[in-house]
């Protein structure tokens, strides 16, 4: 049987090319989780201080800080937005302004920050801390503390100092 040549069938080159599909996609699977994990600036602020309290709601207690988070002109945030489907009472909810000149509601401020509601005046970006207080027998409160984000170390450690 001189000339007679080994032939791979149909099914060989079908298979291989399963095999690259899968491939692909397993390394496609890889990149996108890599890159769901990078940061590409800030996030809004609303969606941002949602998912910092929730974390700190399913985790029972501790902080979170996001260090920079945009607040579109005219928002205006109350309690009952961020607490989204979690079992926390708007009532457990409370907003701090760390930096005065930022937050405080003065004429240079970006924004207005007081206990039950967050009024933006200008477009801003800044830090946000949030953390777990218990004060009485039961009572959760969740502190959500506002800064500017060229210093987030200082609006978390006022945020400590409103949940001790």
């Amino acid at each position: 049987m001189v000339g007679v040549r080994r032939r791979r069938g149909q099914a060989f080159e079908t298979m291989m090319l399963v095999i690259s599909v899968i491939v692909a996609v397993a390394i496609l699977g890889v990149l996108l989780g890599f890159l769901g994990n990078i940061s590409f600036g800030a996030t809004g602020a609303k969606d941002t201080m949602k998912s910092l309290v929730s974390k700190i709601q399913q985790s029972g207690g501790g902080s979170e800080v996001s260090k920079r988070a945009d607040f579109a002109e005219a928002l205006r945030l109350k309690p009952d937005d961020i607490i989204g489907e979690t079992p926390i009472l708007s009532s457990n909810v409370k907003f701090w302004c760390a930096e005065s000149e930022f937050c405080g509601g003065g004429t240079n401020a970006a924004m207005d920050v007081k206990n039950d509601q967050i009024t933006v005046k200008t477009k801003a970006s800044g830090a946000i801390v949030v953390c777990k207080a218990y004060k009485g027998t039961n009572a959760k409160y969740y502190n959500i503390c506002i800064g500017s984000s060229d210093d987030p170390n200082a609006v978390a450690d006022f945020c400590d100092g409103k949940c001790k």
